[in-house]
């Protein structure tokens, strides 16, 4: 299932070794991971256990908050924040506490030029719209999308200039590439990364993550996904799924024969 592939290309080799260094210079350093899938596939070497941190577990409108287990690393002086950077309605309840647990973390600190700040995670989680919800804070400080955005996995490929946040206090936000970890043990943990899109699809294949997905959404009794494609009820078949999905959005092929990998790409993006 994955082999023909580099699930860690060159850049992301760089852009650890240049977080590595430059994590230095940093007071602070905020890891992010997808509130889906909380720390599946962490790399060991950006943990950087001597500095202080905080772990944001971002996108949790997409999950159940009240059922996750939330993860603290049996240390209560990391702060574990939920957060939604896509919703307006989001921003100011969950990213100002964000804002408030730097500037805790950080206030006994000799700072001189500004609260420095790293921010780290796996392609995709939502780290550059972190910096821009962030932003979003403080009126006046300048364009709120400072740090480019899209969906796509692997967009950042290098380790950004500071980006500043915050005014009073001063604080700086450094930018870094999607880091993934260099071995994924087994095809459950890749399915499980490219659900939710921090793996690249073309490593396991459209229809095995839609499979999965739906596996995963019946599990967990989510069936919005039976209302939008007019279904009568929860599918267990991935196969009556995709036909039906494509019969939905037009995805046939010549005859009439439903497009699979058009269908399972479409039902991916809806469930992301």
């Amino acid at each position: 299932m994955l082999s023909g592939y580099n699930w860690f290309p060159g850049h992301m080799a760089r852009g650890m070794k240049d977080a590595l260094r430059k994590v230095q210079k940093c007071h602070l350093v905020i890891e992010v991971h997808d509130a889906r899938i909380p720390l599946t596939g962490r790399n060991e070497k950006l943990k950087f256990s001597k500095h202080k941190k905080i772990l944001v577990l971002n996108k949790y409108d997409l999950t159940d908050p009240k059922g996750m287990k939330l993860y603290n690393e049996n240390d209560d002086s990391v702060p574990v924040i939920l957060t939604n950077c896509r919703g307006r309605n989001q921003i100011s309840g969950n990213i100002t506490a964000l804002q408030k647990a730097i500037i805790k973390l950080t206030k006994d600190d000799d700072i001189k030029n500004g609260v420095k700040v790293m921010i780290v995670g796996m392609p995709n989680v939502g780290k550059s719209s972190l910096i821009n919800a962030l932003r979003r804070l403080s009126p006046g400080i300048g364009s709120p999308k400072a740090a480019p955005i899209s969906s796509r996995p692997g967009y950042t490929k290098t380790v950004s200039t500071f980006i500043k946040i915050s005014t009073d206090p001063l604080i700086k936000l450094l930018d870094t590439p999607g880091i993934m970890i260099p071995n994924i043990k087994d095809e459950e943990m890749a399915l499980k990364l490219a659900a939710v899109g921090t793996l690249d699809h073309r490593f396991v294949g459209e229809v095995n993550i839609a499979a999965y997905i739906l596996k995963m959404l019946n599990e967990q009794k989510l069936y919005q996904y039976v209302k939008k494609y007019n279904l009568e009820g929860p599918c267990h078949d991935t196969d009556e799924l995709l036909h039906n999905v494509g019969q939905r959005i037009g995805a046939l092929l010549k005859g009439g024969f439903v497009d699979e990998g058009r269908s399972a790409t479409h039902f991916i993006k809806n469930s992301e």
